[in-house]
């Protein structure tokens, strides 16, 4: 996570090397000294090839040829993160006002690698003593004051490796477009996937984005759209996989919104969910998810309880469940 304020944060030292720069040095050596700051800030190598284009007014912007971030020393399979070019916008008037005002941040065809180590280490981690992590709060020596009216992904292929179990998921066509217009406020996105080849859009919205990164759960929601029906979320959500509030679920063709995630060929019984739908108060930590206050339809039949899954090599799955009559023929 923190590692994309550093990305921010490299376009800005090159906006802002462009700016006093303007008659003295040519596109690619402002790339170049930016780049520079961002490996001084992260440990992570920089690498620039092809053209880099600067304009100035009345939008400054910054765009690169290939470009590429080095993995953590660590890590495995190339770079963390490589992409055919990157682009950047920024307001000039609003950077003279002492402000940094990103209209637009892009990358385009950009291969995502992130991987965990076997003792818990996670390569997208990157912090400096000192430096908040987003770079925005009340609490850094030298807050930021800054918006992104829009940060836009196409086209990427990411990549997920846990090293301690060995496993690697590749998702393709992958897209993401975030939005957040004030430093201390709320930001919105959308991803969006293809596991199973028919897009899978998730949209959420998350409080006070800055402080998120500082450690703090947020209030947000988010709504999924699969296999025509979808998966909603209307609580608190922080670092360490934590989520607390209501979970709704409506999936008229449960096979369908199964094959969407890419797990393909299950044939559910007729009683036994291949219509759900789903009211429940979430409580996740990581390690353990509670459905508390339960209303469960599985087509024709209606459950009520509470269930509590560990996430262990082999699932442990506990609850007490209340129902009527049930049709299971």
């Amino acid at each position: 996570m923190r590692l994309l304020f550093r990305i921010i944060g490299f376009f800005i030292v090159m906006a802002l090397v462009a700016v006093v720069s303007l008659l003295l040095l040519p596109g690619d050596r402002i790339a170049r000294i930016a780049a520079d700051q961002i490996e001084a800030q992260t440990g992570r190598a920089v690498t620039l090839s092809g053209d880099t284009q600067v304009s100035f007014w009345p939008v400054l912007g910054v765009s690169t040829g290939k470009m590429a971030i080095a993995n953590a020393d660590w890590a495995q399979g190339g770079p963390m993160m490589e992409a055919d070019s990157l682009k950047v916008g920024v307001d000039m008037a609003a950077l003279i006002g002492g402000s940094i005002r990103i209209t637009g941040l892009e990358a385009e065809n950009p291969v995502i690698r992130l991987e965990t180590a076997t003792d818990g280490r996670a390569n997208w981690q990157v912090g400096v003593e000192g430096v908040s992590p987003s770079g925005v709060s009340d609490n850094a020596p030298n807050p930021l004051s800054l918006t992104l009216d829009r940060a836009l992904i196409t086209n990427a292929t990411v990549s997920y490796t846990d090293r301690a179990t060995g496993a690697t998921s590749v998702y393709e066509g992958v897209g993401f477009d975030m939005r957040w217009p004030d430093a201390a406020g709320a930001a919105d996105f959308v991803l969006t996937l293809q596991p199973g080849g028919s897009p899978v859009e998730v949209t959420a919205t998350v409080q006070n984005f800055a402080g998120l990164f500082e450690g703090a759960a947020q209030p947000m929601v988010a709504r999924a759209k699969l296999g025509g029906g979808s998966v909603s979320f209307d609580g608190r959500g922080g670092p360490g996989l934590f989520a607390q509030g209501q979970l709704k679920a409506d999936l008229p063709d449960t096979g369908a919104a199964l094959a969407a995630l890419g797990v393909g060929g299950v044939d559910i019984p007729r009683g036994l969910g291949r219509a759900v739908s789903l009211q429940a108060g979430l409580d996740f930590n990581g390690t353990r998810a509670v459905l508390d206050g339960m209303s469960l339809a599985l087509d024709s039949n209606r459950l009520s309880g509470a269930v509590s899954v560990a996430l262990r090599d082999t699932p442990l799955v506990t609850g007490r469940l209340s129902a009527g009559a049930l049709d299971l023929t």
